[in-house]
């Protein structure tokens, strides 16, 4: 089995989400809609004017034409737009002020990720602004994940438009037509997803026998044309790439390596490994390892994202009212296997078959869950959710709980009492108890029940600024 790593980066995909017009989250203004030919934008409040006139020739997003049938799942208003010929603006997602995604003509005329956004703003006259966050990505992300997990088991989202794909055969060359074929399948799932042409999107793709190698390729290659590695290759392919390029190095320590002069990762693989160590202790191992093009990190299969499930059937039906206590039972089995796994829960979700159907219903959890309490409350509110909406009078036949998201639970604070809230009592004896002894043995003022609980004003609040031991000094 030879190891092949793949690496796709899907430049516009947040700009095609915001093209699309999914509906805005929540507090939001959502971006207007892309002109029809002849009509005149409406910028939202607070944005920029779009400079109007035709797209400059030669560019990926000049005369869009495109039929409904070669793009399978388009949303039929835009389709109709497109077909007409739209004349879009320059599309920039801006994110913390610098630049994050545009549509293929940003990158076209020299935009780069990360530039400011006045800067960017100048290199791409006349163009529209989308702040990032506006509208819900997910979608349009998992859409582009699920149908790179078409191709393979192993999956890994960096983010929503970066994904490692591990395409390992039993064959020594690089499988060429795969990679090309995945580039052209992800790019219309996400182009039907978000509901704009494909010619939106800018695909960079890489592939290498490792993740670092595959990245640097994508770095190298043109929209839609897969930079290749061959095997072997890798010292020599990155050896006339700039420092930066060492994606897995923190910026620190790229920077740190340009100050030294070594401005290529050839010049940095000429370096003993021993003087490396000496200059950037245990970073120095990594950095003649990487320099040489290896990477020994695997594709972690982090999608589709595993979930476990427990379901409780009630042959005869059951009436809405004798569900009370079916959340806690169904929280209590999810609980005992995450223990059994080592694993702890992002989200939950509740299915409830009635006679006539079933109905689904799901949550994002604040914070990792792994305990029958933390699950169970929200449990009782996607049950709450789900009977509000169900059939009245109609019976449940069975209820379905899930818990996905998985992680590995890592360390975590030891729990000595449990969270069940009959017991809320007991522990409360036991910690006085505890306290009474420690302050037998110790003096007073050594034990303390908590931060003070006077509100500050806000003279102290702001000496807390300058002298943040200024509490400590009070207790000792």
């Amino acid at each position: 089995m030879v190891r092949w790593v793949a690496y796709l980066e899907m430049r516009g995909l947040y700009a095609a989400a915001h093209r699309g017009q999914p509906a805005p989250r929540p507090g939001r203004v959502p971006l207007p809609a892309a002109p029809v030919s002849g009509l005149p934008a409406v910028p939202a409040p607070g944005r920029p004017v779009p400079a109007g006139g035709p797209a400059p020739p030669g560019g990926p997003n000049q005369a869009i034409v495109v039929r409904v049938a070669e793009s399978p799942g388009l949303n039929p208003a835009i389709a109709t737009r497109v077909a007409e010929g739209p004349d879009w603006p320059p599309l920039l997602v801006i994110r913390d002020g610098r630049l994050w995604d545009g549509c293929p003509r940003v990158w076209n005329q020299g935009a780069r990720v990360g530039m400011p956004r006045r800067q960017a703003l100048r290199q791409v006259p006349g163009a529209a602004v989308a702040l990032y966050g506006e509208v819900d990505y997910t979608p349009v992300a998992r859409a582009l994940w699920n149908r790179l997990a078409g191709f393979s088991g192993w999956v890994e989202p960096v983010s929503e438009h970066q994904v490692f794909v591990d395409l390992s055969g039993p064959g020594g060359q690089p499988p060429r037509q795969e990679m090309a074929s995945l580039v052209r399948a992800a790019t219309a799932a996400v182009a039907a997803a978000a509901g704009v042409p494909p010619a939106e999107l800018f695909p960079l793709a890489g592939l290498g026998t490792n993740k670092l190698v595959a990245r640097a390729a994508a770095l190298t290659a043109g929209p839609g044309r897969p930079a290749v590695v061959p095997r072997g290759e890798e010292a020599a392919f990155l050896a006339p790439l700039p420092v930066e390029a060492l994606w897995r190095a923190p910026e620190e320590l790229r920077e740190r390596i340009a100050r030294l002069g070594l401005r290529r990762i050839g010049d940095l693989a000429r370096v003993p490994a021993a003087e490396l160590r000496r200059q950037f202790g245990p970073w120095g191992e990594e950095l003649a390892r990487w320099s040489r093009g290896e990477d020994p990190e695997p594709v972690a299969a982090a999608w589709p994202l595993r979930t476990i499930r427990r379901r409780i059937a009630f042959p005869e039906g059951a009436a809405p009212a004798d569900l009370a206590s079916a959340p806690a039972a169904l929280a209590r089995e999810l609980a005992a296997e995450l223990a059994a796994r080592a694993e702890v829960a992002r989200a939950v979700a509740l299915e409830v078959e009635w006679e006539a159907g079933a109905d689904r219903a799901e949550q994002r959890l604040p914070r990792r869950a792994w305990t029958a309490a933390s699950l169970e409350l929200p449990l009782q509110a996607l049950l709450r959710q789900l009977l509000a909406r169900g059939p009245r009078g109609g019976r449940v036949l069975a209820l379905t709980a899930s818990a996905g998201d998985l992680l590995p639970a890592g360390h975590r604070q030891l729990d000595l009492w449990g969270l069940d809230r009959e017991r809320e009592a007991e522990r409360q004896e036991r910690l006085d108890r505890a306290l009474g002894v420690l302050q037998a043995r110790f003096p007073a003022r050594r034990v303390q029940v908590g931060w003070p609980e006077q509100a500050l004003g806000w003279r102290q609040a702001l000496y807390g600024y300058y002298d943040p031991h200024r509490w400590a000094h009070r207790f000792s």
